[in-house]
């Protein structure tokens, strides 16, 4: 039996819910600057302090989009591997796992995109965080395998920008070459997921430590 307490609380769930998906919509349609809470308000068929009382400015329904895409999640994730996996196939595990949310995200990622691009400011601020993090993700599962001796002492934090670089430059291209609404079918297909895991293997095999020459 359902209790009085959860029933709000559902709904609550439910019209948060349907908040961000209309708010996804009207920012693809109009802009994320062109999108005002009235509006957005309008468009769910509230008030304008029903809005308020779940989000409080538009900074935070795009956070919330963020968060329910899985993009924090993926951030700890990555900020918690144990570095057990050969870097060769831990590496092109992460670059897989990042397609796959791509994948999931392709519409949501045009958006944000056309934003940074754009110049808005709180997407350039939430872009500019999520990179850090994923940059500091790769550095930190680097330096462990540095640390381990399986991979040479280069620049880490060069390192992990070079292959942030090359994820992030590789997606972007499939993204914005593929039409809009085709869902996750680039970061789907064979040839993609091929190419992507052989550049990434490449880029870690060029890392690995010459292994000790014997003794004469």
């Amino acid at each position: 039996m359902v209790s009085n307490v959860s029933v709000p609380r559902r709904r609550s769930r439910d019209r948060r819910r349907t908040i961000l998906r209309a708010a996804e919509r009207l920012f693809a349609e109009h802009g994320y600057a062109g999108t005002s809470m009235k509006r957005l308000a309008r468009s769910v068929g509230v008030t304008d302090a029903a809005l308020y009382n779940h989000f409080r400015s538009k900074r935070e329904i795009l956070e919330a989009l963020y968060e329910e895409r899985g993009f924090y999640q993926a951030m700890d994730v990555l900020e918690h591997l144990s570095g057990a996996r050969p870097p060769e196939r831990q590496l092109t595990l992460t670059a897989l796992a990042s397609a796959d949310l791509w994948a999931q995200n392709s519409d949501f990622l045009r958006i944000v995109i056309s934003e940074v691009l754009a110049g808005d400011r709180a997407a350039r601020e939430l872009h500019g965080q999520m990179m850090e993090r994923w940059h500091a993700g790769m550095r930190r599962l680097l330096a462990l395998y540095a640390a381990q001796g399986v991979l040479s002492p280069w620049d880490v934090e060069r390192t992990a920008g070079a292959l942030v670089r090359l994820l992030l430059g590789t997606m972007v291209e499939k993204l914005l070459a593929e039409p809009a609404g085709d869902g996750a079918l680039p970061f789907s297909q064979p040839e993609f997921r091929q190419k992507l895991a052989d550049e990434v293997t490449l880029f870690a095999r060029s890392l690995l430590a010459a292994p000790p020459r014997p003794a004469k």
